[in-house]
């Protein structure tokens, strides 16, 4: 919406955000319901008639070099950077970051914009979700305020299905530094698989809790690191399943044989006690996800965007309730092996010990 759009939001006591995914964009409004109809007013009319002017689509530009700096300057961000990168073939959009890069930004011109929102952004392609205490549908009130939005012919988007890159070892270096951030990952599965919910359980309880088996290891019992985490980061086709860990320069070599060693379950697979806990921590928090109304939203849009339906949520707890010690090991040993390795450090100091402890890392300079 224009300033003065924003403005009439803010004496409504509404609220807009947005959110871009790979597969979707999802814009939200949270609105007190006696002036849901005004808002959404508002609303639909910045989505149908966008202002789109140069002069804004430049801040907008310059805010997301901005960022994408950030992500490169930050050690944990960019090796969640260079693992996407070395898991997933460089052709598929999936490989490089949501922004964009500082070079394709910088290129951008406000036709390029224009032109992409009038392709792209049309009532055929939108999924309106809205929650909330309503006395009346609210459907004939959002339908009424998107009435006038053009239809479009255009087809309907074609999302990539990514396909993986073979097993890498990756050394970025970072001059000076005294820790190293490690990600060891390997390109997961989607929601829609049929073994999701065995692979949710087997990452719970190999790094998704603060006893898991490798935060255990690492933090308590040997003091490397402040925390160890792993989980599969769903995409709409695919994933990217990782666990990550800063570790102090003179613990690095010893600390990833010993994350690798803890995460290979070849001779020690998971017990029902563990799998048990994984449960039991899923059926009870589960539900604090959809506690109020903005919650639920955001969650069915998140959904959408992976191309889901609501049901999902039921069909994903049922599944986890059927997880077994056996089904999550197999599922977890099927798809966690021989993992890429991404450390962002001293090369000076890091290489050689990792090339001589068996991963011969290629030294990446920015």
């Amino acid at each position: 919406p224009s300033i003065m759009g924003l403005e009439q939001l803010e004496l409504l006591g509404a609220s807009i955000s947005g959110v871009l995914g790979y597969s979707s964009t999802m814009y939200g409004l949270d609105v007190p319901i006696a002036n849901l109809k005004p808002a959404l007013d508002i609303v639909a009319n910045g989505i149908i008639e966008p202002l789109l002017l140069d002069e804004d689509i430049e801040i907008q530009k310059q805010l997301r070099i901005n960022q994408i700096k950030q992500i490169i300057a930050r050690p944990s961000s960019r090796s969640t950077l260079a693992l996407r990168q070395a898991l997933i073939q460089p052709q598929y959009r999936a490989a490089r970051l949501r922004p964009g890069s500082i070079e394709t930004i910088s290129r951008i011109t406000g036709d390029d914009v224009r032109g992409f929102f009038h392709k792209h952004y049309h009532p055929e392609a939108a999924t309106i979700v809205m929650s909330g205490d309503f006395t009346s549908s609210p459907a004939d009130d959002a339908l009424d305020s998107f009435a006038r939005w053009p239809r479009c012919s255009a087809p309907p988007p074609v999302h990539e299905k990514p396909q993986p890159l073979p097993q890498q070892a990756l050394l970025i270096d970072r001059p000076g530094s005294v820790q190293a951030d490690v990600r060891l990952g390997v390109f997961g599965i989607d929601n829609n698989h049929p073994e999701i919910a065995n692979l949710w359980a087997a990452c719970y309880v190999m790094g998704g809790a603060f006893l898991s088996r490798l935060n255990r290891v690492l933090r308590e019992e040997r003091g490397f690191t402040y925390g160890v985490q792993m989980g599969n980061s769903p995409m709409r086709s695919g994933g990217l399943l990782s666990a990550s860990a800063s570790l102090r320069n003179e613990v690095v070599v010893e600390g990833i044989s010993m994350m690798s060693e803890i995460m290979d379950i070849t001779d020690k697979p998971f017990t029902a006690e563990e799998i048990q806990a994984a449960i039991n921590y899923a059926s009870g928090s589960n539900p604090g996800h959809y506690q109020t109304a903005l919650q639920l939203t955001d969650s069915i849009c998140g959904l959408v965007g992976l191309g889901l339906k609501p049901e999902f949520v039921s069909n994903f707890n049922e599944a986890l309730y059927r997880v077994t010690p056996e089904a999550a090991s197999a599922t977890y040993a099927k798809f966690v092996h021989d993992p890429t390795l991404i450390v962002i450090g001293d090369a000076k100091l890091l290489a050689k010990p990792l090339q001589d402890a068996g991963w011969p890392v290629e030294v990446i300079t920015d």
